[in-house]
This record gives structure tokens, sequence and C-alpha cells, in this order.
């Protein structure tokens, strides 16, 4: 596996295309995989989905088609597994290409970080916790779920937003109008009661932003983007401005 998040990917391959077909080049700028694709999306786990005849497939970082199945969605790889969509039912795949959950749920997120997924078995019933053998992990309570990141989960109960642990404890109640957004690293971001603005949860349910900013991204490199009013900057893990909102 080259990494395990499409964010980390370290292939530093990237699709690029060429007429009407696309292939990959590297960091240089030169062709790794010729352009044969109809589409092409970034690699994760040292695997790229593409588009080719009209079906959707996985090509390694040679270009070589690693399977024969067909489905109608995937996503990318996370944490060795992919969820991926058949005749309007989701299954997941792992990096062996082998189908370690047929399709037959209603809806089935992201691989989280610790081995869980959230899923929904019916139309009509609540979204639940698995681990890759179908067993109930955290119990089906949930209106929405995400996936686990850095020990958190986003779910939706009785109309509000709120995170769970793994062991399907709230950390931050579900008090909250708005959806909440997993930055990583612990933090959540939340909107005021306008949707406006956008302030800094910590997984202890804690205000470390307020709501004051129009809106910010996710932690990466241990800065996240934000923007207040009209032009953007960077912020550190505690709120703290590292370099001034000054770009358009």
């Amino acid at each position: 596996i080259d990494q395990q998040t499409p964010d980390g990917d370290t292939t530093k391959l990237w699709p690029a295309v060429s007429g009407d077909s696309w292939g990959y080049i590297d960091a240089k700028g030169n062709i790794a995989i010729a352009p044969m694709f109809d589409d092409a999306g970034t690699f994760s786990c040292g695997y790229a989905q593409v588009v080719t005849d009209g079906d959707e497939k996985f090509i390694d970082k040679k270009g070589n088609i690693c399977s024969t199945i067909s489905f109608d969605n995937a996503s990318d790889f996370y944490y060795g597994y992919s969820t991926i969509m058949l005749d309007g039912d989701y299954g997941l795949l792992d990096k062996n290409m082998n189908m370690v959950i047929q399709p037959h749920f209603k809806a089935l997120g992201l691989m989280g970080d610790n081995g869980l997924i959230p899923a929904k078995r019916a139309y009509d019933s609540n979204y639940e916790y698995i681990d890759v053998n179908e067993n109930t992990k955290i119990q089906p309570i949930f209106d929405y779920a995400e996936a686990f990141k850095d020990g958190i989960a986003i779910v939706k109960v009785s109309g509000k937003y709120g995170a769970i642990n793994s062991s399907g404890d709230f950390v931050i109640q579900p008090t909250y109008k708005y959806p909440l957004d997993n930055l990583g690293k612990g933090l959540v971001a939340y909107r005021s009661d306008d949707f406006i603005k956008v302030g800094i949860l910590n997984k202890q349910g804690d205000v470390v932003v307020t709501d004051q900013y129009y809106s910010i991204g996710a932690v990466s490199d241990g800065l996240m983007l934000f923007m207040s009013k009209t032009e953007w900057g960077y912020m550190d893990t505690k709120g703290e401005i590292v370099i001034p909102a000054m770009y358009s």
C-alpha cells in the first residue's frame, strides 16, 4: 500500500488529459501511463479509478487494469478498501480486488481509520457502524453517519448533528442544527444558527474558535485555510492566525 488515503498518497502520479483521452504524468511532467482512458482519478493505496469503454475500473501504477469487476460507481481506497455501487446496492472491495462485502447494503460509507464503516441495511433503517465481516459494532440509531477520522465520526440523530467516538459515545452532543465538518486532528467545524459563519470545536465539544469565519478547511500540515469576509489566510490548530487573511 502506498498510503492509507488519497490525501496522503505517495504514488506521485497525476491524471492528465491529452486530446480526448486521460493518462498519468509524473512530477516532472513525463508521461507515466499513456492517455487511453475516458476519465481518470487520483491514486490511493496504489490504485486509481478510470473509465474505459464506459466501464469504471481500477488500474495499478503501470496502467494495468486490476480487476474484471464492473461497477456503477466506486470511491477511492481508504485504509485498503473502496466502497462500490452495483445495481443500486453498495459493497466493499479490498486492495486485492476481492469483494469482501457483497453489494446488498442500501448505503455504505467509507472505511474509517478505526476499521468501522457507516452502513444502512434497508431503505427505512437507520445508519449503524459495521466491520468488514458485516458485524454491527455501533447500533443503528443514526439518521446519517460519516466515516471515522482521527477517532471521531459526525452523525445525525433526531434531526441534529453531533460526533461520536469509536465506542459509540457522544463526544459532541447532537445539538447542532447544521452539518458538522470533521477537519482532522480532533477538530470539528460548526456553523452558527444563521448558517453564515463557522467556528471550531475540539473532540470534547469545547469551542476552540468562535463562529466568526465564513469558511474553514481541513487540517493540512498543521494549518487550516480560513476565509474572513472576502479574503483567505491560514490558522494553526489552536486557532492562532499564522498567515493573515490577505489572499483573494
